[in-house]
Order: structure tokens, then C-alpha cells, then sequence
């Protein structure tokens, strides 16, 4: 049954406890596709430090896994396919590349260690190479691709971006397993030293085995359960406890609409008792039948600094936090927040390069233990360019997640939000990933801001006392691919200092509470619910 909320839910009789979240703006920095990165082999810790890393993440249409650092390489172990059509073999590989004196990378191509043949690639746009292939590949096949001819001068540094592999009559290829291992020739590239085990990145002449899940299947157009069901309602939030001390009336009205409402609970994972009021939480919400709605928001430079910074201090930290978390969560039906705003990367380089497989790896442990947990990545909010967006979350590894999540703590209004999602979902279909599906944050877009309405705020929707609350949560949408609307953004807590005088973030700012529910009253975007 689709829950939507006519009534109030009746809250369980003990609270539980998470981490309160505060709004992001959303901003865009350098998009940089899966790169393989040629050095000599003289430049050891500085560049190991500061150049540009690849990741299994950065694969496009075939989730074919290519990377080479230096003279280096990737071999790959093929899944089960049964080729069906009768064209003559051929493999297509997507690349571009950075020059050095004028040339590109010549790139060696092998199955099983024959050789298939050489490519260039001169072009720094992407360009289809087709290498003809002696037979069509079989599921105990390895593919290899080398780059020897490494260089770095005066006129260029000569570099190879892989964005998708083809192979055995137009069949895509997916990763079974991944080797990364730096050599001057395809023997040495592939002697097996040099390797980790270690899920991550490649930092220039560095070595890393990669475990891949095998490619997931498309998502169904049938809306989960983690959409369906009843979500949970929290009784830590802010409002939930304004309203039980409250004692005027028209406040203690305005808290009682937002309080009594479910909303997402934020988690990071940082403080020492995290674990256990996330296992609280997903206990509460199993034992009353229905869903728990969490947000992960524990990524290292979370929020670049910014009014919400904080998160794991490192990578490692950071995994093995999820580990946890997917641990807790087992076969709970459960919807996922991804990191609001993560794919931002701080419009810079070196944070993608940590940043996305980190996210990634979010998709891929959830989707290897957690079958009945829906994840949605944070893409950001409708004003977004389409193309950025959707190779940032292709980065962050939407490929193993049910989809995105729109206009997390942001403003923009229903339609706008769903006619960008659902153009959205076609723009990842054209770069390879389909079935993409999304959830729509509706706690403060009841009205459309005015450029002006928030004087003096760190930025629009910081705040704002001229937003609204929007729809309650339900999973009675109108995009087509849109699973639920969600309160994410818990209404009434602070954004952060956005004004002078304003309550540091996650605090109860009551002014702002009873101005946002006011508004959407107005809006008609919900019906007052008489406080009992």
C-alpha cells in the first residue's frame, strides 16, 4: 500500500536519537571522466600525492573497468553472456587523451594474452576505437588493455581517459575483477607484483586489485517497498520536541505539523554513541513494520568547509563505517539518502579523486548485502546542467543504487524538480545508465523563492522565513519515474548562522518553524492538523 498522510502517524512511546542535518547550496566543480595516467617512472611521492586518479566508478556504458597509471594496465574477468548476433567480432572501446609531442597513447589490446592488435588515441574529444577480435569473447575470458608509451615533457603530458568498452559482437562488457599494475611492458604489467587488495583509487605508478560486483541488473519501473511502505517517524527531531513543551497555541499548532511528520534522519557516523542510535532507529522502525529513512552524511570534507563541515577524517574511516552501516541495515527495508551534496566535490580535483570512489563503494556494499535498502544519491537541485550533474553521479556510482534524490534541503518547486529529474533520467540513459529512478526532498518547496526574499542570508535558501513546507511524504507522485516525495530536510532546524542571531545548525529556530508551516498553509500545500 502507498502510504500518504491524511492524518498524523502515531509516533512509537520512547524516542530515538540522530544527527541533525543543515541545508547545502548546491555547486558544481570540475567534472573529470575515468583517467589513466601515464608518468615516467623516476616521479614517486609527489606525484603519487597530487596527480589524477582513476576509478572503477568512472566506467560509463559497459562498467568494463580499464585503467593504467604510467605503463600500466587492467585486466579484467568477464561475466556470463551469450552473444546473439552474427556480425564478426569486434571490441569498441570510448577514449581520449592529453598529447605529448604531438602523439597520444598507443594502447595494446589482448584476450587471454594474445595479441589483438594497437590503437592511438590522438583525439582529446572521445572517440570510438574498433580493434577486430579473433573470436567472440566467452565468460573465461580476460581482456587487457596496456599503455606503453608513457611520456611527459615541455610540450604535454600524455594521458588516457577510458569511457566505456564493447565487445564480442556489440555485447557490453562488465567487471568480474580488476588489475591495476604498473610495468614497461605488457609482461611486467601483468606479473602480479605490486598489487592491493585495498577498494580505492590508482595514484600515478601505484598498483590496486579492484573486486567488482558484476554489472546490476536494471532497476524495475515497480516503485520498492523502501518507497511504498510507511515511513517511520522519528521523535528526536527538533519540532517533535518543541511541540511537547510548547504552550501557545498557534506554535505549539505549527510543531505539531512538522513534528508529527516523518522525516529523514541524518547520520555520520563521527560521534561515539552513532552506532547505536542508528541501530535504535532501524530497530524502532522494524519492529512497527515500516521504513526507515536515513541520510548518510559522513564523507570526508563534508560540506567543503562550509556551515555543515565535518565527516570521516579519513577514507578508511569512512568505509568501514558503511561496512557497519550495511551491517545493521541486513535485509531491512530501508531508504537511503547518499551523502547530500557529496558530488559537488568541492570543485576540486583532488576531492573527486577521494571522493568518488567513496561513494561508489556506498553503492556497491549495499548492493552486494542489502537487497531490500533503495539508495538515491544526492544529483543536486532542477537548475543544475544536466550533463555535469549526471557524470558526477555516475562517478559517485549511481550505476549500483536505485537512483537519485532531488533537492535535498533545497527550495525548488515540484514541477521544476520533476521535469529536470525526468530529463535527467534520459541523459544517464544515453551515457549507459538506465532504469534510474528518484525521490524529490519536498520539506521547504511549497513556494517558488524570489531571488531577493532572504536579505542578507549566506545564500537563498539559508533561513528563508519566505519558504513553505511542500507535499507530505508520499509515494503518490507524478513523475514517471519518481518513487516518493520525503520531508529530508528536517523543517524547523537551522541551517546553520545564516543571518546574524541565527541558531547554529541542527538548532530549533522557532520563528522560522511557524513561518514555514504558516506559508504552506497559505500555498495549500498542506492542511493544518489540529494539535490533540
Amino acid at each position: 500500500m502507498r502510504a500518504s498522510y491524511s492524518t498524523p502517524p502515531q509516533p512509537p512511546a520512547t524516542p530515538a536519537v540522530s544527527l541533525h542535518p543543515s541545508v547545502y547550496p548546491n555547486f558544481w566543480g570540475v567534472t573529470s571522466p575515468f583517467i589513466i595516467h601515464g608518468m615516467p617512472s623516476h616521479f614517486h611521492e609527489p606525484f603519487v600525492r597530487h596527480d589524477v586518479i582513476m576509478t572503477v566508478s568512472h566506467l560509463r556504458k559497459t562498467s568494463l573497468a580499464v585503467a593504467v597509471v604510467g605503463s600500466s594496465m587492467v585486466s579484467m574477468a568477464l561475466p556470463v553472456f551469450a552473444p546473439t548476433a552474427t556480425a564478426s567480432p569486434t571490441l569498441s572501446v570510448t577514449a581520449k587523451a592529453t598529447l605529448s609531442d604531438g602523439a597520444g597513447p598507443d594502447v595494446q589490446v589482448r584476450v587471454n594474452g594474445v595479441d589483438q592488435g594497437r590503437f592511438t588515441v590522438n583525439s582529446t574529444d572521445y572517440t570510438v576505437y574498433k580493434i577486430p577480435l579473433t573470436a567472440d569473447l566467452k565468460s573465461t575470458d580476460s581482456v587487457d588493455l596496456f599503455f606503453g608509451n608513457d611520456a611527459m615533457n615541455q610540450t604535454g603530458d600524455r594521458n588516457l581517459w577510458v569511457r566505456s568498452i564493447s565487445g564480442g559482437n556489440g555485447v557490453d562488457l562488465s567487471i568480474n575483477n580488476a588489475i591495476v599494475d604498473a610495468g614497461n611492458t605488457w609482461e611486467t604489467a601483468t606479473d602480479g607484483a605490486n598489487t592491493s587488495t585495498t577498494t580505492g583509487a590508482v595514484w600515478g605508478n601505484a598498483a590496486i586489485r579492484w573486486n567488482v560486483p558484476t554489472t546490476p541488473a536494471a532497476s524495475s519501473d515497480k516503485k520498492p517497498a523502501a518507497a511504498t511502505g510507511t515511513p517511520y517517524l522519528p521523535t528526536n527531531t527538533a519540532a517533535y520536541w518543541a511541540y511537547q513543551k510548547e504552550t501557545d497555541p498557534d506554535k505549539k499548532r505549527a510543531y505539531y505539523n512538522i513534528g508529527y511528520t516523518p522525516s529523514v534522519a541524518w547520520y555520520d557516523g563521527v560521534s561515539s554513541d552513532a552506532d547505536a542510535r542508528l541501530k535504535k532507529l532501524l530497530d524502532r522502525a522494524k519492529a512497527a513494520n515500516q521504513v526507515a529513512q536515513i541520510a548518510l552524511y559522513g564523507i570526508p570534507h563534508r560540506d567543503c568547509g562550509s556551515l555543515s563541515s565535518g565527516g570521516h577524517e579519513t577514507p578508511g574511516n569512512y568505509r568501514a563505517w558503511i561496512d557497519r552501516v550495511s551491517a545493521m541495515v541486513g535485509d531491512q527495508t530501508v531508504m537511503v539518502i547518499v551523502e547530500p551534496d557529496a558530488i559537488s566535490y568541492c570543485g576540486k580535483a583532488e576531492i573527486r579523486k577521494e571522493r568518488a570512489p567513496l561513494l561508489t563503494y556506498v553503492g556497491q556494499k549495499f548492493q552486494a548485502n542489502n537487497p531490500n535498502a533503495a539508495l538515491y544519491i544526492h544529483a543536486g537541485s532542477g537548475q543544475l546542467n544536466q550533463e555535469s550533474a549526471a557524470d558526477a553521479v555516475i562517478d559517485g556510482g549511481i550505476k549500483y543504487m536505485r537512483g537519485f534524490a532531488m533537492n535535498v534541503s533545497s527550495s525548488g518547486t515540484t514541477p521544476v524538480e520533476e521535469a529536470w529529474a525526468e530529463q535527467f533520467v534520459k541523459t544517464l540513459e544515453a551515457k549507459g545508465v538506465a532504469g534510474k529512478h528518484y525521490v524529490v526532498d519536498t520539506s521547504r518547496n511549497g513556494v517558488a523563492l524570489q531571488p531577493d526574499s532572504n536579505p542578507g542570508g549566506k545564500f537563498l535558501t539559508c533561513n528563508n522565513s519566505t519558504a513553505a513546507v511542500g507535499t507530505r511524504p508520499t509515494s503518490n507522485t507524478t513523475g514517471a519515474h519518481a518513487d516518493a516525495y520525503v520531508w529530508a530536510k528536517p523543517v524547523g532546524e537551522s541551517d546553520g548562522v545564516c543571518h546574524p542571531g541565527d541558531p547554529e545548525a541542527g538548532k530549533f529556530f522557532p520563528d522560522l518553524a511557524l513561518k514555514v508551516v504558516e506559508n504552506g498553509v497559505k500555498a495549500g500545500t498542506i492542511e493544518y492538523w489540529e494539535a490533540p
